[in-house]
């Protein structure tokens, strides 16, 4: 089965999925789309399949961001944070948005720790806008980041996954000697953990390849969301999103109210597939490790909110600005201040339903954090 397809046929597959009235899968130009439950709240999973993920999240960001400082490999993922923010570089100097990078990334440099997780990135538009000028920049947005991710998905899949006879040089993330060398790296750490990587060997691509999608609101069923296998996203077919170990997904969906804030963002992911020991009759299981995620709220979203308005506040008062530059392995990057980081990880804690040992993990990240910049 080929993700090619037509604007037009992309269309008729969107129009089809999200109208279907009945519960099932369906086809149109060879791609599939499934009609499935809408979730009603926001749970971390702590099962085996997750935590197979998280291990393998981990072992790609140690070989990507090494304890020695090398910055070989840091482009597989820091490239996607650079292009985003060049795409709206005049949005914000104006003040209209900002691109940072969220999550544990920020908070292992205040920590001196080994990063070990996906790469977070948010983009962040200024809810001040009026209505209709917010709703035009994030569906804009949207845009770049879909080309964006599928752009970079695309070079990473000409880097390791496609017969390097058939592309030139400027096409890859790496040359030669690097590339072999973190195919190697990731040979060794998968198979430590008792996983295999796709690098390991063709068959072991071809089982881990998988199709990209989007998840979208059922506009036939409120009850329903619908996940569609997407050829390419909105104008972006130059860049077709080919089967291949790198997934990328666009949920559209996420909208929670959860005791005093609202979850309402997109968030676009690209997830490296590998493989998992299994009780079924082929022996594995097709996983996906997070890499980088991207969200972008909704003019509603609690966090947006809450982060413009220290933003607005550090005109009078610098130290509450919640963004700060600072370099990470030779690249300037933008992430949040150690005390929003404090503030982010708290928030977490007692607004997310996470599974104890998660929940224990990340209060003790909030007491190394404390002792680290409370001064």
């Amino acid at each position: 089965m080929t993700t090619r397809a037509t604007p037009e046929q992309r269309m008729q597959l969107h129009r089809a999925a999200l109208y279907s009235e009945e519960t099932k899968r369906g086809f149109v130009n060879n791609l599939q789309y499934e009609v499935l439950p809408k979730l009603s709240s926001f749970v971390e999973r702590d099962d085996a399949d997750a935590k197979h993920a998280r291990t393998a999240t981990s072992i790609l960001a140690k070989i990507i961001y090494p304890e020695n400082g090398d910055a070989t490999f840091v482009h597989l993922q820091l490239r996607i944070f650079t292009e985003i923010r060049n795409a709206l570089a005049q949005e914000i100097n104006n003040g209209m948005v900002e691109v940072f990078i969220k999550g544990s990334a920020p908070v292992t440099m205040y920590l001196g720790e080994q990063f070990d997780s996906d790469l977070d990135i948010a983009v962040y538009i200024n809810p001040a806008l009026p209505k209709t000028q917010f709703d035009w920049m994030h569906a804009n947005v949207q845009v770049i980041v879909g080309q964006v991710f599928a752009s970079h998905k695309q070079l990473i899949d000409r880097t390791f996954f496609i017969s390097r006879d058939t592309i030139t040089r400027d096409q890859w993330l790496l040359d030669a000697d690097a590339r072999e060398a973190f195919r190697q790296r990731c040979i060794e750490g998968f198979g430590a953990a008792g996983l295999m990587s796709p690098l390991e060997s063709d068959v072991a691509r071809n089982l881990a390849s998988s199709f990209s999608f989007s998840i979208k609101e059922s506009l036939a069923q409120t009850d329903k969301v619908v996940r569609i296998t997407e050829p390419h996203f909105d104008y972006a077919q130059k860049f077709p999103l080919h089967r291949s170990p790198i997934m990328c997904t666009v949920n559209t969906t996420v909208n929670f109210v959860n005791r005093d804030f609202r979850m309402h963002f997109d968030i676009t992911r690209m997830k490296w597939m590998f493989l998992a020991p299994s009780d079924t009759e082929a022996g594995y299981k097709r996983l996906g490790a997070e890499f980088v995620d991207c969200v972008v709220p909704h003019q509603d979203d609690t966090e947006l909110l809450e982060f413009w308005e220290a933003r607005v506040k550090s005109a009078s008062e610098p130290e509450s600005e919640p963004v700060r530059r600072v370099a990470w392995f030779g690249k300037e990057v933008v992430i949040p201040t150690c005390a929003e980081c404090m503030m982010n990880i708290w928030k977490m804690l007692f607004r997310y339903d996470s599974p104890e040992a998660k929940h224990a993990a990340r209060m003790a990240k909030y007491t190394r954090l404390q002792q680290k910049c409370v001064k």
